[in-house]
């Protein structure tokens, strides 16, 4: 296991993992955020990328905290926007 600081990465990340750093990666004003996006601000952390349905169980585990979450699929790319 790697620490934070210590420049080293995790193999994977679980859905609990990625649902602790999902509502730190949201716009406050509403906007969406593309699946792509949530990728690209783990890739620091993680060797491999996590698959849309792992970001979908990430976003089921924020909602079950409480935080409003809404999850669209167009065109085929997955996108996560925050309730405002």
């Amino acid at each position: 296991m790697a620490s934070e600081g210590s420049g080293m990465k995790y193999d994977y990340c679980n859905a609990t993992e990625i649902a602790a750093r999902l509502p730190h990666m949201m716009p406050m004003n509403g906007r969406s955020i593309s699946a792509d996006s949530i990728r690209d601000q783990l890739a620091p952390i993680t060797e491999k990328r996590p698959s849309d349905s792992l970001i979908i169980d990430a976003v089921n585990k924020v909602r079950e905290r409480g935080l409003g979450v809404e999850i669209k699929r167009l065109d085929g790319q997955l996108f996560v926007r925050r309730l405002v």
